[in-house]
């Protein structure tokens, strides 16, 4: 089988067939590329969700209501002169296309400014130079250490992940802020049927780099406690242990994942496996941080791609 990669949203929107859904997860169980994609496909579609979309100032309508009325004048004034015969139905039309077009460009305006906010949100920061400033959101927003949705969302935009996870059918039961081994991190847990799922999300401070990677449930290193690296070399590093089949460790560049769960069976493979994904698809793009109207077209992609319209 071909990669599906230009099936991916309707297979994530479950609006395949049967037989051509299975085709697919069966690609994905062999695929890295394609696991990756989706992964992402998935955090796009949570994280536009979420999106915030930035409302037209208060005097928009009275700003387009005054250049119609100017237009209006103008082309009175124009057709005023000697034997001018103007026909009401053309200056009704020109109206309501002035009005259309007002209401058109603020409109797009607005769809613009949410498309540049979401091309923003694939913008993946580079692996060193950005420590300093997600340490200073983290200060900026952790506040008493308990955390809103809000503080969540705005620790997204200083480069936090703080997966929600809700595509694998997790609700967020709280969020609080903490340091680990002196590094700020974020904890979030998750709980559906009976499991309980703790996710600490943490990065180093600037010039840490070579540390070992602490697994945020003990305060230990990985090394220390018994945990070994599985599955590829290339990418995140997935860590555990059969002697603790609840815990997980993913590492990658600028980002450590612990996770915790009660029940190791159902949530935790794929939380472990679609935020190592994710970080190796992260690696194995550029840092560069695109131009404007990238991030415009970028983010208008992924609302066609997932359905949003005017």
């Amino acid at each position: 089988m071909r990669h599906p990669t230009r099936q991916l949203a309707s297979y994530i929107d479950g609006e395949m067939a049967p037989s051509r859904q299975q085709a697919i997860e069966a690609h994905l169980s062999r695929c890295d590329s394609c696991r990756a994609a989706a992964a992402e496909e998935r955090r796009l579609r949570s994280r536009l969700r979420s999106l915030k979309v930035p409302q037209p100032g208060p005097d928009l309508s009275a700003r387009i209501t005054g250049r119609l009325a100017a237009a209006q004048s103008s082309c009175l004034e124009s057709s005023s002169g000697p034997g001018a015969v103007r026909d009401a139905s053309t200056l009704d039309r020109r109206s309501h296309a002035l009005a259309a077009a007002g209401a058109l460009a603020a409109a797009g305006a607005v769809l613009l400014g949410g498309a540049y906010i979401a091309g923003s949100i694939l913008a993946v920061p580079a692996q060193t130079g950005t420590r300093a400033a997600m340490a200073a959101g983290w200060e900026e927003v952790s506040g008493n250490g308990s955390l809103a949705a809000d503080q969540l969302q705005a620790l997204r935009a200083h480069g936090w992940s703080c997966p929600e996870l809700t595509d694998l059918g997790l609700s967020l039961e709280s969020a609080r802020s903490l340091r680990v081994h002196g590094r700020p991190a974020v904890e979030m847990t998750f709980t559906a049927d009976g499991e309980r799922l703790r996710l600490v999300e943490q990065h180093p401070l600037p010039g840490e780099d070579g540390q070992p990677v602490i697994n945020a449930v003990t305060g230990r290193s990985v090394a220390a406690d018994g945990f070994s690296a599985a599955g590829p070399q290339a990418g995140a590093a997935v860590f555990g242990s059969d002697e603790y089949p609840g815990q997980k460790v993913v590492a990658a560049g600028n980002v450590t994942y612990t996770f915790e769960s009660s029940l190791p069976v159902k949530s935790l493979p794929r939380a472990v496996e679609e935020l190592s994904m994710l970080e190796s698809a992260r690696l194995a793009r550029s840092g560069a941080d695109p131009e404007p109207m990238e991030r415009i077209v970028r983010g208008l992609t992924m609302f066609t791609r997932a359905g949003w319209s005017l």
